[in-house]
């Protein structure tokens, strides 16, 4: 079971969010979730594949452009309390 962690703003040591601690068993159960996902990601091709990484990379960029506008806004780095 997943744990919450309150996510803290360095700057003002108060709670701005929470997020969530990932536990033994629910790395277990994403472990066997990408064995079942390779069935049928091992027949793609690899223009699919390669659309598929772009998609992703995009995704990914996405979300770091956000985090660092917002940590920026902030001016402040944000971790989990106990990191």
């Amino acid at each position: 079971m997943s744990r919450i962690r309150e996510v803290i703003d360095l700057s003002t040591e108060q709670p701005i969010g929470t997020m969530a601690i990932g536990s033994a068993a629910d790395a277990q159960k994403a472990i066997a979730a990408a064995r079942n996902a390779f069935v049928s990601f091992s027949q793609t091709t690899k223009e699919e594949r390669l659309a598929l990484l772009k998609r992703t990379l995009a995704i990914l960029n996405e979300a770091a452009t956000a985090a660092t506008m917002i940590s920026v806004r902030r001016n402040s780095v944000v971790a989990p309390d106990g990191w």
